[in-house]
């Protein structure tokens, strides 16, 4: 035998060692090792009894040699020495691939077919609509399948959670938001610290109050800048201090301003100060008097200042001022002290608080006088 022939027969018995796993001898076709013998406990796809040249499958429960008996296992029924598939619904049949004896899950028994339950029904009984336990996401309420809470994946009544849905965490049968305010977290979800401006309660981190930086047990411990801690929140500090302890917390307050909480709060517009509220005023703006309940009233229209609403004490522009009242300039006087308080009047007229007052249409002059009936005393 040439030795190019030898090789030829070497390679050959080397192909044929090869074989994938359940073949005990096989060739190539086609890019494919194909089984000539099967191993024992494998079978032929196509026949178990003969060596049929095509791919070996392990039988799903023992396979007796010395007995020769072949159990084809769940899905499969045994014809004619052949491990046939059942129907797809059916997880064991007898005799033929419709002739079920259990069914799949989904599924119930009913006259040796496998008919499908109810959509939500993992498992069913004689009924469609009879479960006997649920899909996920489901559970079971007097045979029937009930929804769970939209967090839940899985439940064992509405809101009792078993298992969460994604980005949600199990606490005490419930299902808590993960969130992405953790400093550190136990599982990826689950936190153990929270960033600033957050406080860690049932393993998620909710946030602070505002303008605070830091809160344990939701009790402001650090302010933002430009903010003071007092009684567990942050204030902010502001301009109208007088005087301040700390450059920040007010001990006084400017005028027009109070102080609460070490800030200074703006007064009512028509208090020029005011103590513990904005209402309650110490003095009032021009225009304005205190009242007997600290408010600030209007003083009447021709004052300027007054002490109460009878006692101007400086007018406005063309008015005087005559034991605490105002009266109106005019320009009938004669002569003058400060052009507006008469001295002496023109013809028709008469002096009454340095005032020119017209006479009676009866008289050329008439008598100066302090009475406002006067004014018909003749010259």
């Amino acid at each position: 035998m040439s030795l190019s022939l030898l090789i030829i027969v070497f390679l050959l018995k080397n192909i044929e060692t090869t074989c994938p796993i359940g073949c005990d001898s096989c060739y190539e076709k086609e890019d494919e090792y194909n089984c000539k013998k099967c191993s024992s406990g494998f079978y032929s796809e196509e026949n178990p009894t003969k060596n049929s040249h095509y791919k070996c499958l392990k039988y799903q429960t023992n396979y007796h040699k010395s007995r020769k008996e072949i159990n084809c296992g769940d899905r499969y029924y045994l014809y004619n020495g052949t491990c046939l598939s059942c129907n797809t619904e059916c997880l064991t049949c007898f005799g033929s691939a419709d002739n079920c004896n259990s069914c799949l899950d989904g599924y119930y028994l009913s006259n040796k077919k496998c008919l499908k339950c109810d959509t939500n029904c993992k498992t069913c009984r004689g009924t469609d609509v009879y479960c006997l336990s649920c899909k996920a996401g489901y559970y079971l309420n007097n045979n029937k399948c009930e929804k769970c809470a939209s967090v839940c994946s899985m439940c064992t009544s509405l809101y009792t959670c078993s298992s969460c849905i994604r980005d949600y965490f199990l606490n005490n049968n419930y299902c808590l938001q993960c969130n992405f305010n953790c400093k550190t977290t136990s599982d990826g979800c689950k936190c153990k610290s929270c960033n600033d401006r957050y406080y860690l309660k049932n393993f998620q981190c909710l946030e602070c109050g505002s303008n605070c930086l830091t809160c344990p047990n939701n009790i402001c411990e650090r302010c933002e800048d430009n903010y003071f801690l007092y009684s567990g929140s942050c204030y902010k500090c502001n301009m109208n201090c007088k005087t301040t302890n700390d450059n920040c917390k007010c001990d006084t307050c400017d005028d027009g301003y109070y102080l609460k909480n070490y800030q200074c709060l703006q007064c009512d517009p028509n208090c020029k100060t005011c103590s513990d509220s904005a209402k309650k005023c110490l003095s009032c703006e021009i225009g304005y008097y205190l009242s007997s309940s600290n408010s600030c009233e209007k003083c009447p229209e021709i004052c300027k200042e007054c002490i109460n609403e009878n006692v101007c004490t400086l007018c406005i522009e063309n008015y005087f001022s005559i034991n605490n009242k105002c009266y109106q300039c005019n320009y009938n006087c004669k002569t003058s002290n400060d052009n507006c308080k008469c001295n002496s009047c023109n013809d028709g007229y008469y002096l009454n608080k340095y005032q020119c007052l017209q006479c009676d249409s009866s008289c050329k002059n008439c008598l100066d006088s302090n009475d406002d009936f006067n004014n018909i005393l003749c010259t």
